[in-house]
């Protein structure tokens, strides 16, 4: 059985704050993606001040009653300046694979988004990597050539099992802008 990406990311996440924008900074604001799928429907939500300061927040709103949430803070964020090669794999592969995904409704779900927002032409453009503690774990990158005209960044949140279900190395969330620029 595939691991599911909201599980992957919620077994590393913990309290959430706000995030007020850096100005000139592409990665300062609110990014989320709502995924839902016949598996249940979460937000995942990257809230940073700065480039070096972000917290990933996972609200799971298909459990009865209150809307669970968890938030995995990153301070230390990096630039990748090398490196960037296993997430380009990670994207080509994910639009390449996209019919794969059919028999994981997550999976699925996520690539209905990604093929909204990226296509064969999206270049990354700027990547960090978001966690001190495990190298290139959860990498985000601003792009070049998004399919949608809202401002987009794309998160890749390792893998821990084998290629499948359309994704290979990482999953790839394609994150919105939320609101106004703060």
């Amino acid at each position: 059985m595939t691991p599911r990406p909201v599980a992957i990311l919620a077994c590393a996440l913990g309290f959430a704050t706000g995030a007020v924008a850096a100005a000139g900074d592409p990665l300062a604001g609110t990014w989320e993606a709502r995924v839902a799928s016949k598996a249940g429907t979460y937000t995942l939500r990257l809230a940073c001040k700065s480039s070096s300061d972000c917290e990933m927040q996972l609200s799971d709103s298909s459990k009865a009653g209150k809307p669970e949430a968890s938030t995995l803070p990153f301070k230390g964020a990096r630039p990748m300046e090398r490196g960037l090669e296993p997430v380009r794999k990670a994207l080509r592969h994910a639009l390449e694979h996209r019919a794969d995904s059919k028999p994981n409704a997550e999976y699925a779900a996520i690539h209905t988004l990604l093929a909204a927002s990226v296509d064969a032409k999206t270049e990354l453009d700027r990547c960090i990597d978001l966690d001190s503690n495990e190298t290139a774990y959860f990498v985000v990158c601003t792009v070049r050539g998004a399919t949608t005209p809202r401002p987009m960044l794309l998160l890749f949140g390792r893998l821990l099992g084998p290629c499948g279900h359309g994704f290979c190395g990482y999953v790839v969330y394609p994150l919105a802008r939320s609101g106004s620029r703060q």
